[in-house]
């Protein structure tokens, strides 16, 4: 147990006080890793309803589809997203509120009665956001794994 807490304490820092190479090779590990759970997050979850809506010709309020009928009634996490990101108000737009959009304080409320589109000016981008699958999951799985061995690498040969 003692040499386990021997380790703790060269990735904590050095005896002087000072901030160890290893310590900020972990502390970019678990930034980068932490980057790539939500770049997954946008790809997979925001992403999916945003594709549904381009799948249904959602692209008007004479076409506006509800979260029921693009699929997505069961994706809490995309709506919720959409609540809060003025980023994803500029591109997806409730029928009626069209307006309101633009306003960067805007909070929509949303139910199962609300219809969502995206209006032909936005379409390219959203494709170009949202449209492919994005990265596979082995990938950065595979990363994760590479960047905890150079974590695991470094802190061995400099403690």
């Amino acid at each position: 147990m003692s040499e386990f807490l021997r380790t703790i304490d060269a990735l904590r820092g050095g005896s002087d006080g000072k901030i160890t190479l290893p310590l900020v090779v972990w502390a970019i590990i678990f930034g980068i890793i932490l980057s790539w759970i939500i770049i997954i997050y946008k790809q997979r979850i925001v992403g999916a309803f945003v594709r549904s809506m381009i799948e249904a010709g959602a692209t008007s309020p004479e076409t506006a589809k509800t979260a029921e009928e693009l699929g997505q009634d069961h994706n809490v996490s995309a709506l919720s997203s959409f609540k809060k990101s003025a980023a994803l108000h500029r591109m997806i737009y409730i029928c009626g509120e069209e307006e309101r959009a633009e306003d960067k304080k805007y909070r929509p409320e949303t139910d199962e009665n609300t219809k969502f589109y995206i209006p032909e000016t936005q379409l390219k981008r959203a494709q170009d956001q949202y449209g492919g699958k994005g990265t596979s999951i082995w990938i950065i799985v595979a990363g994760v794994i590479g960047l905890l061995l150079l974590g695991v690498l470094i802190t061995y040969f400099t403690i």
